[in-house]
């Protein structure tokens, strides 16, 4: 996402959609990297920006919106669909959406789904182990070192440190890292608690 960009407050920032750049009412084919990094201030005239120019404000979706996108043809914005659900709403109804993607034909889906899983526990939201931990179990026995490989292992990590779930997640964690670090020591992740 742009966190710390100047675009990040712009109202006529877009959603962001996978694999694709960034965009806006003022680039709709993407937003050139003077502007996004704030090389240059938009509050000015920039070339080819359509007279658009930067304006705080920011309008966040709803939880329809969300779900609109969540449900739509569009499977590129289901990723930033499912981060904005699990980041403001930690809850039942994120924890449905994630479920429910953890097992969409697109594998970046079900990669964004499992890693906003372990956002929901870090947040201290405690997941349903009956229906999550399968998931995570699933995802874990594919091949290892992919985007969903990885997305699980975050996620078991997260249950473990956060929930208390037994999933030998910092062992497979250590077997994977020795792999390319033979003096790799495992020792728990302590995330900062959302505050």
């Amino acid at each position: 996402m742009l966190i710390d960009f100047q675009c990040v407050d712009c109202k006529h920032l877009h959603p962001w959609r996978y694999g694709k750049s960034h965009t806006c009412n003022a680039f709709p084919k993407g937003i050139p990297r003077a502007v996004m990094f704030g090389d240059v201030s938009h509050t000015a005239p920039y070339r080819g920006d359509h007279g658009i120019q930067f304006e705080a404000g920011r309008v966040r979706e709803t939880r329809e919106q969300i779900d609109a996108m969540l449900n739509g043809e569009e499977v590129d914005l289901i990723p930033y669909a499912l981060r904005n659900a699990s980041s403001r709403w930690p809850d039942a109804w994120s924890e449905e959406r994630c479920i429910a993607h953890a097992a969409h034909a697109v594998d970046y889906v079900r990669a964004e789904a499992l890693h906003c899983m372990a956002g929901l526990a870090r947040r201290g939201y405690g997941l349903s182990e009956a229906r999550v931990r399968p998931l995570i179990e699933k995802a874990l026995s594919g091949r290892q070192g992919t985007s969903e490989w990885a997305a699980a292992l975050t996620a078991a990590l997260a249950v473990e440190d956060e929930l208390g779930w037994q999933m030998g997640a910092h062992e497979i964690d250590t077997i994977y890292q020795r792999q390319w670090f033979p003096d790799y020591q495992s020792r728990p992740i302590r995330w900062p608690k959302p505050g």
